[in-house]
């Protein structure tokens, strides 16, 4: 009979998915109890830093756990000979595709090899069952954060009245970034033809999960 993807609504034949190999979303499943306080316990952590501490000790108590370890991929390396404050974000990383004069050439290819070629993303994919339905669902969350985080906090992008940002409109004032950067990664030769394809794809999907409350407005 299968499983129904609750994001794209999808049919999934294969027992024991973790991730939706249509679309790469995360299947609803419930972790082991031990884990699911771990998880809880790190998702209230009010840093970064300490979040990536609890999870360590998590994967202690609980190793190969995956999902603890998918967690802990979201959590950037720190380049503190940067002087930048947003490393340790993992969709900082994206930050290449927006502004991509910000870097020279041997950060993007850094920052581009943390993207696709991050150690924690391979045990990850290896611990899922289903490396690239593992690789979509990281993409996609991880373009969901950076237009969160880097886009809807941005008051150049969401706009200012009085000093107070403006959350109206969502789609018409994240169109034109999020264009721009998918523009930006289909012109990237630093990365596959599949990588683009995938990131691409992932954008667009964060991109519509982020404005779906406007729709219509």
């Amino acid at each position: 009979m299968g499983t129904t993807c609750g994001n794209c609504g999808k049919t999934i034949q294969e027992a024991g998915s973790r991730f939706c190999p249509f679309c790469g979303a995360a299947l609803k499943k419930e972790a082991s109890p031990a884990a699911a306080e771990w998880l809880k316990k790190a998702r209230a952590a009010t840093s970064l830093r300490e979040r990536e501490k609890i999870l360590r000790q998590a994967l202690t108590a609980c190793p190969d756990d995956p999902d603890l370890e998918f967690e802990l991929l979201f959590i950037g390396h720190e380049r503190p000979a940067w002087r930048m404050d947003y490393t340790i974000i993992k969709s900082f990383l994206l930050e290449i595709y927006r502004q991509p004069g910000r870097f020279t050439a041997a950060q993007r290819d850094e920052m581009r090899l943390e993207l696709f070629g991050d150690p924690q993303l391979a045990r990850c994919q290896a611990l899922s069952g289903d490396p690239e339905a593992c690789l979509r669902s990281y993409l996609q969350r991880l373009c969901e954060e950076y237009v969160e985080v880097f886009l809807e906090g941005d008051s150049r992008v969401m706009g200012t009245w009085f000093g107070l940002r403006l959350d109206r409109d969502k789609r018409r004032r994240l169109t034109g970034p999020v264009s721009a950067m998918r523009k930006a990664v289909e012109e990237d030769e630093g990365l596959t033809a599949e990588q683009r394809g995938l990131l691409t794809e992932a954008l667009n999907r964060a991109f519509e999960a982020r404005v779906g409350a406007d729709a219509g407005r």
